[in-house]
């Protein structure tokens, strides 16, 4: 019965999905390869914490698996000076999961009006062929659902879990993640001198002020230690 099953299921999966996990996977590893020979060792034992992460995420297929490598590229486009192409990671990554938008941020703190143009042009364009394609009503469909998703069915980790845990009640619980994303836009405008420290906490964020935090979701706090092994390296 088993051998059955996974040949039903290997005959009902598309090549499409395939190729979507194993670049996901070639990614992560790739990401990984680079980062933790370049890490310090106190990097590298926070990096050890966020290993069952990373590997949940890996083998997923899930959007994360491609998007924390390419938020590594981000830094390195974002520090080198290369605007029109930070913008256009940032942009994409928003266009597929909203939480990276928060880098936009950076590229605003960092004074990149080039990547912030990017940004806007990439987004702008996205949703034009979106709407072209699915129609309006489909997106306004897809804030509803996006809502409720966000608001039942949550992991323990999830800040409006651990806030309803605490006692606090509808509909502050509900507030908890944007309180989270705006402490965090808050230290990298403090730490907006230090493009590393500014990155880092933007990053955190992202990984943080998700009303649905997951396990997988921890494997974002690796790209924070992107600028710091980076650095190194030099």
């Amino acid at each position: 019965t088993t051998e059955i099953y996974t040949l039903s299921l290997h005959d009902a999966l598309p090549i499409s999905m395939y190729l979507w996990w194993w670049a996901g996977i070639l990614a992560s590893i790739a990401f990984v390869a680079w980062l933790i020979p370049r890490s310090s060792t106190s990097l590298q034992l926070l990096a050890l914490l966020l290993a069952p992460s990373m590997a949940t995420t890996l083998w997923s297929g899930n959007l994360n698996a491609l998007l924390i490598p390419l938020s590594a590229v981000l830094w390195w486009a974002g520090s080198r000076g290369k605007s029109n192409l930070a913008g256009f990671i940032v942009g994409v990554s928003t266009l597929l999961k909203l939480m990276p938008g928060m880098y936009l941020w950076w590229l605003i703190l960092l004074g990149d009006r080039r990547g912030v143009r990017s940004v806007v042009v990439t987004v702008a364009a996205g949703l034009m062929l979106s709407v072209l394609g699915a129609g309006l009503a489909a997106h306004f469909q897809y804030l509803d659902v996006a809502a409720q998703a966000n608001s039942v069915g949550l992991s323990g980790l999830s800040p409006v879990s651990i806030a309803r845990t605490m006692g606090i009640g509808p509909p502050f619980a509900q507030w908890a993640p944007y309180g989270i994303v705006a402490v965090c836009a808050a230290e990298a405008w403090l730490m907006r001198l230090r493009p590393e420290w500014c990155f880092a906490a933007c990053t955190v964020g992202v990984a943080l002020g998700t009303p649905d935090l997951r396990i997988e979701t921890l494997a974002w706090l690796l790209v924070a230690m992107v600028p710091f092994a980076a650095k190194r390296r030099r």
